[in-house]
């Protein structure tokens, strides 16, 4: 290799380095595509140079280089300063270095410029293909070089290190030709884009650049900048075998290359192999500890184990080593999120929108935080953007799902939450959400399938456990409902639904004791659960303790008066106890609230039979018939004797 220009790639972000020169025939027929430059020099470079003296002339030249062959050409849009770190000790180190100091700034590529005497200093060049920023070393006793910069250009644009003499692209000593091959990939990348949050290449050219990339491969091999195109490109289109075969070539005679063993621990991550991604990313950090593209995906990997905390760090120091790092922002506030961290999610929500305010996954993020604020319009609003941008990402439709499973529209949240499965079918999160629709819907059976289903998938999931129990509960499966109940209870003891749950069904199997306990443990954790209360009074009541059965349904109402299974039980009760007028207020504000309970119509015609309003108790009875109750044969006839005798 070429020590002046050496050659190395970057960690998931695919570095690119070397130069050289291009002589070619220009490009007329085609107008030109302008990239724009921030140039940036640090204070080694300033030192011996005026950089808007001496830059200017080397861009200019390789400009017109560009623009000739391929109608490319370059435009400075600022010229600023950049202090590099001194204890940086290579190439890989020092673009880290540029990326984290320096931002964009609205233009396409960042140039840096070094004079820094690096102590693994060989190479005088580096460009970093999906991110769009370049370094140049202007090496002792020599002067910086227009066939470099040129050189890292044609990276950008998809070249790579070749085999070849006389190339602008050859390892071993710099030319100046491009052949046939470097042009036809240079053409391809020509309107290629520079957001680093979206693949430069459309997915039609894509294709084309894999077939250049194997046409290349199969005529000259050995050439592992072609590899490592090819498993960026595999990546992207989802092609994971692709990917890994190409990393194993590369690493069987470059295994110390930590932009290959991080492209693997993408591939196994994605593929569910989590364990051997975080190997591949601690090997890749081993040899690039400063990359901040591995920290964040060695945190997705952790998150995925359920370490958290660990997670959490590697994000951290993502941020640290690039602080406008939008997407590890925005999956600190997913962890956050998992934890019922509310507040700290929505504050980094904020910080990677502030950085990048379309990243679809953030505001799918983001969107399931509203729902948990309980602003279900602007969730609903953020995660139709979401969509929009991304119309393949299932977490936006499972935020909407939610939102109209709140409105009350099971149907449609079924329907929604099936395309967040169908887009991602290994979702436990999918499988449990429908779960939570088909309940809604009554539909206990389907329930149970989709809730069993998601704990194939994560067997620890606690919030399954807790409405598995809750379907059981519907069915009347009460024993099942205790065993879901428990293990719900048993990995997570702070969730109420679960500790609700298992309460419930212990309730019907005559488990008091532990009920009532489990309920007091509720109300510890949240006082205004009137669920708890309403439960408790249940227990009470079914204890023959009625008075403090009534205060509890009583503690209820006064959390909140439209509480209806609260309303009904309390009418149960007071209707026990014979006060039928204090009973038939319960009922009637129930009735108002749930006009479709049977049982509370029924009632409601018994009250009225008492008070001798025997055509309101009539038309209480039709309607509990209506809405599907067997109404008792002989109150019925006997409710029409009296209507008869009342209308003579």
């Amino acid at each position: 290799m070429f020590r002046d220009v050496g050659k190395r790639l970057g960690v998931a972000f695919l570095v690119f380095v070397s130069g050289l020169i291009a002589t070619s025939s220009p490009a007329r027929d085609i107008p030109d595509r302008v990239v724009t430059l921030k140039v940036v020099s640090d204070e080694e470079f300033r030192i011996g140079h005026d950089a808007r003296t001496v830059l200017p002339r080397i861009i200019s030249r390789v400009s017109d280089r560009f623009g000739q062959k391929f109608g490319i050409r370059l435009e400075v849009s600022r010229y600023d300063s950049w202090r590099s770190d001194n204890t940086r000790r290579n190439l890989f180190e020092l673009l880290d270095d540029l990326r984290r100091k320096t931002s964009k700034d609205g233009c396409d590529v960042v140039l840096g410029v070094s004079a820094q005497d690096l102590s693994e200093g060989q190479y005088a060049g580096m460009a970093s293909y999906m991110t769009g920023y370049i370094v140049l070393r202007e090496p002792p006793f020599q002067a910086l070089r227009s066939d470099i910069l040129e050189h890292e250009l044609a990276h950008l644009f998809g070249a790579v290190d070749l085999h070849e003499p006389g190339s602008i692209m050859d390892m071993s000593r710099l030319g100046d030709k491009y052949n046939d091959f470097l042009v036809r990939i240079i053409r391809l990348n020509r309107g290629r884009g520079f957001d680093p949050y979206v693949f430069p290449l459309s997915e039609s050219k894509r294709k084309r650049a894999i077939e250049l990339y194997l046409e290349r491969k199969h005529l000259w091999g050995d050439e592992p900048d072609v590899n490592i195109m090819l498993a960026l490109l595999y990546l992207e289109e989802e092609q994971y075998a692709a990917v890994e075969r190409e990393c194993r070539e590369i690493l069987e005679i470059r295994p110390d290359m930590p932009e290959v063993h991080s492209l693997l621990g993408i591939t196994f991550r994605r593929q569910g192999r989590i364990d051997e991604a975080v190997a591949e990313y601690n090997i890749a950090l081993h040899y690039h500890p400063h990359n901040p593209e591995t920290h964040y995906n060695l945190g997705i990997a952790l998150m995925k184990k359920g370490f958290s905390e660990e997670a959490v760090s590697a994000y951290e120091k993502a941020i640290e080593l690039l602080p406008g790092h939008a997407r590890a922002y925005g999956n600190l506030a997913y962890v956050y999120l998992q934890n019922d961290q509310v507040r700290e999610a929505l504050a980094q929500c904020r910080r990677a929108l502030d950085i990048y305010p379309d990243l679809p996954e953030v505001l799918a993020t983001l969107g399931a935080v509203l729902i948990r604020r309980g602003q279900f319009d602007e969730a609903e609003a953020v995660s139709r953007r979401a969509s929009s941008l991304s119309p393949k990402l299932a977490g936006p439709y499972t935020n909407l799902g939610s939102v109209l499973l709140h409105r009350g529209d099971a149907d449609q949240a079924v329907e929604v939450y099936g395309t967040a499965l169908r887009l991602d079918p290994g979702s436990s999160k999918a499988h449990y959400n429908l779960g939570r629709a088909y309940l809604h819907k009554e539909r206990a059976e389907d329930a149970v399938r989709e809730f069993s289903r998601a704990l194939e998938l994560d067997p620890e999931y606690h919030q399954a456990f807790a409405n598995l129990a809750a379907a059981y509960l519907k069915l009347e499966r009460f024993e099942e409902a205790v065993v879901a109940g428990r293990r719900a209870v048993k990995l997570e003891p702070a969730y109420l639904v679960g500790c609700l749950n298992l309460a419930w069904a212990l309730t019907e199997t005559g488990g008091l004791e532990e009920a009532e306990s489990l309920c007091l443990r509720c109300l510890e954790m949240n006082p205004d659960s009137e669920a708890a209360h309403n439960l408790l009074g249940s227990i009470l009541e079914r204890q023959g303790r009625l008075d403090k059965a009534l205060a509890a349904y009583a503690a209820a109402l006064e959390i909140d008066a439209d509480h209806v299974e609260s309303l009904i039980n309390l009418g149960n009760l007071y209707f026990k106890l014979r006060q039928y007028p204090e009973s038939c207020r319960s009922y009637l504000a129930a009735v108002k609230l749930e006009p479709h309970h049977p049982q509370v119509h029924n009632n409601l015609a018994v009250i009225f039979f008492y008070r001798e309003e025997y055509q309101k108790a009539w038309d209480y009875l039709i309607k509990a018939e209506e809405l599907g109750l067997t109404v008792h044969a002989d109150f019925k006839k006997n409710l029409q004797v009296k209507m008869k005798k009342q209308a003579r």
